[in-house]
């Protein structure tokens, strides 16, 4: 998904931030959204959708700085974090 993304938005000029993935769902089927915030006009083609964020009170999120191969360690500090602080929040399969 992010090589369609980059191909779609590569020389744009429309990058306004990082990128970022919703998991809508986990294994054994998942269902990813992957994101990039943007500041112009681009042309959906494909799977590449256009969608506006509606804005929310409260959010937990995580930034992973290394190595793809240890982006698990970030998934559990925040799954951590938020078991810790909103242990009604969610439930994970």
């Amino acid at each position: 998904m992010w090589d369609e993304l980059d191909c779609a938005l590569d020389n744009k000029g429309v990058f306004t931030g990082p990128c970022f993935t919703l998991y809508h769902s986990a294994e054994p089927q998942w269902e990813v959204d992957v994101y990039w915030a943007l500041m112009g006009k681009v042309q959906p083609s494909g799977l590449i959708k256009l969608y506006e964020l509606p804005g929310v009170e409260t959010m937990a999120s995580v930034v992973h700085i290394g190595p793809f191969i240890a982006i698990g360690e970030a998934y559990k500090a925040i799954i951590q974090w938020i078991e810790e602080r909103l242990p009604d929040c969610w439930t994970m399969p």
